[in-house]
């Protein structure tokens, strides 16, 4: 799986109000933003994928959440 997101090394010519200036958007969230939405999106869609394979019930899933706070 591939997930596209912005690095370190990619280039940043002008700057962010100056990319904002010009309307290019493309390159907006910072370094790994977009890698965590589309990571959190992905393995979300895979616990959902689970639980109705599973037939796990959300009572059931609860009792096994821990809560280290």
């Amino acid at each position: 799986m591939i997930l596209p997101s912005k690095t370190k090394n990619d280039l940043d010519e002008g700057g962010y109000l100056e990319r904002n200036m010009r309307g290019d958007y493309k390159n907006l969230p910072p370094l790994g933003t977009s890698f965590e939405i589309t990571s959190l999106i992905f393995l979300d869609s895979i616990i959902a994928q689970l639980i109705r394979l599973t037939g796990a019930s959300e009572a059931e899933l609860k009792s096994r959440h821990t809560n280290i706070e």
